[in-house]
């Protein structure tokens, strides 16, 4: 039958199907709980394939009277309330599902924002189990923000997102404080979080986004907010964190701990001072992963405080912190650094990754003298195994030696414009030493750089060319080969095919 067919069908009537098996002797054979796990797979495959169409599925009902009393009877197929296709269906799905929890999602725009979809939620709301809801448009009045003030006993899942210039704001009694069920909750721009709300207190997952407000929650309404929460496993908090002490002390002063056994992951993003008033209190295993994104309003010379500040909460010694800041001067510094395997133990070797850019030559950050603190800061020349450096104004091989001469086991780097061509020549001038440069180095990225242009009709390389042929033909007669370049948006013109004379696997991105 065809897919238009299929739905100017009478819901409730009894389709005129072949009874007869419709050759398909195995399919047909199959016991009525394993045919609906094969539907519940079918259903789940193209829903997930064409999610604007969530009636495409139900085809499977018009194939034989067997198929069609196996899908009805199995009412978990029919939990997921298709409002996009209008409210006959929506509330045909509703009786389907019989007991079974539903998941909604309502998703509005210009073209698509009725009332409807609220009232017969607020029929059937004690059994939804997993609630999205999401404005793409922020001129809508939304009709569902009445939804999050019933009692949701059934919900273990809330997600509310929305566009850059839409806020939303939760009750300061979600769910009439009754929701039992509830274990993760993500909301895009928050300017109000209910911190004091019991439902919280189950959590497993935490993402808010919040937004600047009049009011904001004071520091320790946040804390002993997430002290309740022992059971999360993730936990990140974005944009307008609340506000804490903006001097740096070391050693920093003492705080009442938190104890966070099941922590998996921490991510936060905001003023550095907020960040570090959130991180200290918390004690959490020693698997637990950090992400931070930070704004540090201090001078670059105060970089050195930051990581012993860090450290005393033990994130360092995690296995995968991953750190980014950016500075208050210009927004176009930031600085990531990842320890990708640490133990913990005093003195135990690191592997590192960096990353580095710096845009604005007339900032402090870009000189010498700041990015030799950042790195000692960050970690020990010999731990390194990875490094991306983009920074400006440009690098001379003087520095490159000066700071990763001692990075033995770094394996791949990645420049641009500005650091590669000094890395080139870094590599082609120490490369038949004795104790060769980046002995071990096996791949490099390279971004936007200029390898060879034409010139009145004739191909010719540049500088960082013929320092890039030359570094490359150095290390291979020495017996420290690079194996993998990576070009992204490089001119290279002619000269790929004699890339790979030399590097087994050349790329261009």
């Amino acid at each position: 039958m065809a897919h238009a067919d299929v739905f100017r069908t009478p819901l409730h009537s009894e389709l005129s199907t072949n009874s007869i098996d419709h050759a398909l002797p195995t399919i047909s054979r199959l016991p009525p709980e394993l045919l609906a796990h094969v539907f519940a797979l079918y259903v789940e495959d193209a829903t997930a394939r064409d999610a604007q169409s969530a009636l495409r599925w139900v085809g499977i009902t018009h194939v034989s009277r067997r198929w069609r009393q196996v899908a009805l009877q199995d009412h978990s197929l029919w939990r997921r309330i298709p409002f996009r296709s209008g409210q006959r269906w929506a509330d045909e799905f509703v009786i389907r599902s019989g007991p079974m929890p539903l998941e909604v999602s309502l998703e509005y725009d210009q073209a698509w924002n009725p009332v409807w979809p609220a009232h017969l939620l607020v029929k059937h709301f004690p059994r939804v189990e997993r609630l999205l809801l999401r404005d793409k448009d922020p001129s809508l009045a939304r009709s569902d923000v009445g939804l999050l003030d019933q009692p949701a006993p059934s919900l273990v899942s809330l997600s509310i997102q929305t566009i850059a210039t839409t806020r939303f704001n939760l009750p300061l009694r979600p769910f009439d404080d009754h929701a039992p069920c509830l274990r993760h909750i993500s909301i895009r721009r928050c300017p109000r979080f209910p911190w004091t709300s019991p439902v919280l207190r189950n959590l497993v997952s935490l993402r808010v986004a919040l937004v600047a407000t009049v009011h904001p929650p004071s520091s320790t309404e946040v804390l002993d907010a997430v002290r309740q929460m022992a059971s999360l496993e993730e936990l990140a908090l974005l944009g307008d964190l609340p506000r804490f002490s903006r001097r740096m002390e070391l050693p920093p002063p003492p705080i009442p701990t938190i104890e966070l056994p099941r922590l998996r992951s921490l991510e936060l993003q905001g003023y550095l001072h907020d960040c570090a008033g959130i991180i200290q209190p918390l004690r959490v295993p020693a698997t637990a992963t950090l992400h931070l994104s930070a704004r540090w309003e201090g001078p670059a010379a105060e970089m050195r405080v930051l990581f012993p500040l860090l450290a005393a909460g033990g994130w360092f010694a995690a296995p995968c912190p991953f750190v980014t800041f950016w500075s208050s001067a210009d927004d176009n510094f930031a600085v990531s650094a990842r320890r990708a395997a640490a133990t913990g133990a005093q003195g135990a070797d690191l592997d590192v990754v960096l990353q580095l850019f710096w845009e604005d030559a007339r900032s402090e950050w870009s000189s010498f003298d700041c990015m030799k603190a950042v790195t000692e800061a960050l970690f020990v020349p010999k731990d390194l195994l990875d490094l991306q450096l983009f920074v400006h104004p440009a690098w001379t091989p003087d520095a490159w030696a000066a700071l990763f001469h001692g990075a033995e086991r770094m394996r791949a780097v990645g420049v641009d414009r500005y650091s590669g061509p000094a890395l080139f020549r870094a590599l082609a001038e120490h490369g038949g030493e004795e104790a060769p440069f980046l002995p071990r180095l096996c791949s490099m990225r390279i971004s936007m750089v200029v390898l060879e242009m034409g010139r009145d009709g004739v191909l010719e390389r540049t500088d960082a060319g013929r320092n890039l042929f030359a570094c490359l033909k150095v290390r291979a007669e020495h017996g420290a080969p690079i194996e993998t370049l990576s070009m992204f948006k490089c001119r290279v013109e002619g000269c790929v095919e004699d890339l790979k004379k030399i590097v087994p696997f050349v790329e261009c991105l």
